[in-house]
Parts: C-alpha cells; structure tokens; sequence
C-alpha cells in the first residue's frame, strides 16, 4: 500500500480518500476486506481498491492483478470484467437513465457468459457511484433501481465486479466523464494486469 499511496501523492494527491484496500485469494470472494498479513501467493487474483484526495475532492479506481499463472477460470473471469468494461465505455453515454445503462452493462456480461456473477455493490446499484467530497455519493448511479439521468459532464466512479464462488472475484472501476458518445475515463491505465 505505501508504494500505491507514493505514487498518488507524486502525482498531485494530498491525502488519502479512504483506506485502501488489497485482496488476494480465497478474500477476493467478498466485495470488500480490509488486508490481512497473510502473503499473497503467486497463482492468485489480487483485488486493489484506492484513492486519493486532490484539491479535497475523492478519486476511486480498482484494478484486479493476475498474479503468476493463475488457474484459466480465474484469468477468463478477469478478462471477462475488463472486456465488458471497456464495451461499456462507448454504449453509455448522456441522456440514459442508471437503468438503461445497467441493461447495457448486464447485455455486455452476457455475451462473456458472467452476467449471473455481477455484483451489486449495494441495494439496486451495480455499475456506478458519484464522488466528491466523499468517496461514494449519490447521483448518478447505474443499477436496475436507478432511475436518475446520466447527465453530460456529469464525473463518477464507473466500477464493475464479478464474483465467482469457489474461484473469487474482481473488480475494474475509473473515474470517468459522461460525454454524448459515450464514457470517457479520466486516465488510461491498463485493465488487463498480469505479474509473473
């Protein structure tokens, strides 16, 4: 964790948004676990979930590691979340309703067969949380319950998780913009992490 906190405040941060959290193993098959001291083993999915405070106001990215050769469903499941994601990035845009763009999101899991493994990260909501002066606010969010209208130049965190019991899980989420053409994340950095 010190080297992820190094490099946000070498890029501008000023403080933490919120404690960032590490999974690994057997403890990705929860949406959420603070770290533990149990070393992570090469052959396993490594979940990050961090932030940073610049100006006050909160980022909230997650990215999932592919850590040594990890078993083929473990990898396929990884992928799978990145590739629906980046989909996704184009086929939500200003004017949907979080409902049509969770039909969108849902669509895109079911052509890479993990739809039944989408997470709602709370009540109604699967793919999107507003930030601001705090990590997670409301309006917009993207769920089967979300009624509200994505709205252009409207900023949140865009944030997918799948989990598989038995295999664990993942997680891909950016701050992003929406635009008339679709979603457009605030950076680039890569979504298909493998480690040897």
């Amino acid at each position: 964790t010190s080297l992820v906190y190094a490099a946000m405040f070498a890029n501008g941060g000023h403080s933490i948004a919120y404690d960032i959290m590490i999974q690994a193993g057997e403890h990705t098959d929860v949406l959420f676990k603070r770290p533990t001291t149990r070393p992570i083993r090469r052959g396993e999915l490594v979940m990050m979930d961090y932030g940073i405070r610049v100006n006050d106001y909160s980022s909230d990215n997650a990215r999932t590691i592919c850590y040594g050769n990890v078993n083929d469903e473990a990898k396929r499941l990884m992928e799978a979340c990145s590739l629906g994601y980046e989909e996704c990035l184009q086929k939500i845009y200003a004017g949907m309703t979080g409902i049509e763009a969770d039909r969108v999101i849902r669509e895109a899991f079911k052509k890479y067969e993990v739809e039944e493994y989408l997470v709602e990260v709370s009540e109604g909501r699967t793919g999107a949380h507003a930030t601001g002066m705090d990590p997670e606010e409301d309006i917009p969010e993207i769920g089967p319950g979300c009624d509200n209208v994505l709205e252009e130049g409207q900023t949140f965190a865009y944030e997918l998780s799948l989990i598989v019991p038995g295999i664990g899980g993942v997680r891909t989420e950016d701050q992003v913009v929406v635009r008339k053409n679709g979603l457009e994340p605030l950076h680039t950095f890569n979504r298909f992490l493998y480690v040897d």
